[in-house]
C-alpha cells in the first residue's frame, strides 16, 4: 500500500482501522524528544505530530488505540522506582495521570495493572488502577501475567490477575483460584495455558497435571494427568480443542472434558526447547530450527 519513512527515528507502528500510529525519538547530542504521529498509510502525520518533553533518559511512547490511550514512560534516576510514567488521552492530548513504578501494563477495557518493587523473580507489589489512575484494587498474590496464551472464547472472559479473575470494565473480584498461578518456577507466574470455550486450560507443573476450569466461576470441570505439564507451551486452539507442544511432541487435548485426542512425537533429534506450535489458518503449524511443517 506504501513505503514511508518518518524524519525521527522510528521505533513502534500501530494500525487502528485506518489510522497509523508511529512513534519513536529525535535526538539532540544527549537529549531525547519522544514523538508520537497519526495518519493514514499515505500520510502518517495526516492528523497530528505531538512532542513530548525532552529528557537524557532512555523512554518510549506507544498508545492503545481501544482505550484512546497514550504511555509515555522514561528511566528513573537510577534507584526505585524504575520508570516514570504519563498517560495522556490519545484524541486530545490531555494528560490523565502520572505514575512511578516498576511497570504499568494496559489490561481489561482501560484499566491498568501497576507493580512498584518488582525484580528478577518476583512481582513486586502490585495494583490495579481505573482509567484515572485512581486504585481500585490491591491484587492479592501478585504474578507475571500471561497475556499471549492462544484464546478462543464462547463467552466473556474476565481479566486474570494473579490467583484472581476480575471484571474488565469495573475491576471487581469475580472469583479467585489457586490453580491459576505457578508457584513451582522461580517467582509466581500464570499457570493458564489456554482459554477455549467456556474452559480455562491451566497447567501444575507439581501435580503434572492439565486442568480444565470453568471460565465465569473457577470450578474445576476436569483434571488430565500429563507428565510433561510443566513444558506445555505455545499453541493454536479452534474453539473446541488445545493444540500444543511439550518435551515429547506436539498434542491436541478436547477442551470441555480434557482428552487427549492425538499425539505427533518429536523426531529424536529435535531439542523440544526450539520447538513452536501455531496457527496456520485453519491448520496447525509445527516448526523448529529450520523445519516447518503444516498439519489439519
Amino acid at each position: 500500500m506504501s513505503d514511508l519513512g518518518t524524519d525521527f527515528d522510528l521505533n513502534g507502528a500501530t494500525i487502528a482501522g485506518d489510522t497509523v500510529y508511529t512513534s519513536g525519538e529525535r535526538m539532540d547530542g544527549t537529549v531525547r524528544t519522544r514523538i508520537l504521529a497519526s495518519g493514514t498509510t499515505t500520510d502518517l502525520t495526516a492528523n497530528f505530530v505531538r512532542t513530548f518533553e525532552p529528557s537524557e533518559k532512555f523512554g518510549a511512547v506507544y498508545t492503545v488505540p481501544h482505550t484512546d490511550t497514550v504511555i509515555a514512560m522514561e528511566q528513573g534516576d537510577g534507584g526505585d522506582p524504575q520508570y516514570r510514567y504519563r498517560i495522556y488521552d490519545l484524541q486530545s492530548g490531555a494528560e490523565r495521570f502520572r505514575f512511578e513504578g516498576d511497570s504499568l501494563v494496559p489490561t481489561g477495557n482501560g484499566l491498568f495493572l501497576t507493580s512498584v518493587g518488582g525484580r528478577s523473580g518476583y512481582a513486586g507489589t502490585q495494583n490495579l488502577l481505573a482509567s484515572d489512575g485512581s486504585t481500585i484494587r490491591a491484587i492479592p498474590i501478585p504474578s507475571y501475567s500471561s497475556s499471549s496464551y492462544p484464546s478462543k472464547p464462547s463467552t466473556a472472559v474476565p481479566m486474570f490477575l494473579g490467583d484472581g479473575a476480575y471484571d474488565p470494565e469495573s475491576g471487581d473480584e469475580l472469583w479467585r483460584s489457586s490453580q491459576i498461578v505457578n508457584t513451582a518456577m522461580a517467582g509466581t507466574g500464570s499457570a493458564i495455558a489456554a482459554v477455549v470455550g467456556k474452559t480455562i486450560l491451566v497447567t501444575s507443573p507439581e501435580t503434572r497435571t492439565i486442568s480444565g476450569l470453568d471460565v465465569e466461576s473457577g470450578r474445576q470441570l476436569w483434571q488430565t494427568p500429563w507428565q510433561d505439564a510443566y513444558w506445555v507451551r505455545s499453541g493454536a486452539t479452534d474453539g473446541d480443542h488445545f493444540v500444543f507442544s511439550d518435551y515429547t511432541g506436539m498434542h491436541s487435548i478436547r477442551a470441555r472434558d480434557g482428552k487427549m485426542m492425538w499425539s505427533v512425537p518429536l523426531p529424536p533429534e529435535v531439542d523440544p526447547r526450539g520447538v513452536v506450535v501455531s496457527n496456520a489458518g485453519k491448520n496447525v503449524s509445527f516448526s523448529w530450527q529450520n523445519h516447518f511443517t503444516v498439519w489439519r
